[in-house]
């Protein structure tokens, strides 16, 4: 299954299958084409526990939608993200790994924005 903003099917896209398991190749986990999946809901995953002290997400250029979908109340329940983020275009993914960590801010976190190199970033947020 897929953790994504909304339960249903999702296309896996950027997985080449091996006997034990997938390795991505770097392009974006959930997308229009690729290997079809279950998903459950954020939301729903959320709402399980009443606070999440480490929520981790590395999930392929997928970060951007799922962290802009939450709640300020799922927000409120997450003690610290710590994360990679991705995009496709390499001279992009600096600015767009600053906006995340804008957005962090803005939800009441302190950042550790880790480093942007290539079409990645590492980027950590705690309250």
């Amino acid at each position: 299954q897929a953790v994504a903003v909304s339960a249903g099917t999702v296309r896996m896209s950027g997985f080449d299958l091996m006997s034990d398991g997938v390795v991505n190749t770097g392009t974006p986990g959930i997308a229009d084409e690729g290997t079809e999946v279950d998903a459950v809901s954020v939301h729903d995953v959320l709402a399980e526990r009443p606070f999440w002290d480490v929520v981790k997400l590395d999930i392929e250029g997928y970060e951007y939608r799922l962290i802009e979908d939450l709640t300020d109340s799922e927000f409120a329940k997450i003690g610290m993200f710590t994360m990679e983020f991705h995009h496709p275009i390499e001279a992009d993914t600096d600015a767009r790994g600053r906006g995340l960590e804008a957005l962090l801010r803005s939800k009441g976190f302190a950042t550790d924005y880790n480093w942007a190199w290539g079409c990645q970033g590492r980027l950590r947020a705690r309250r």
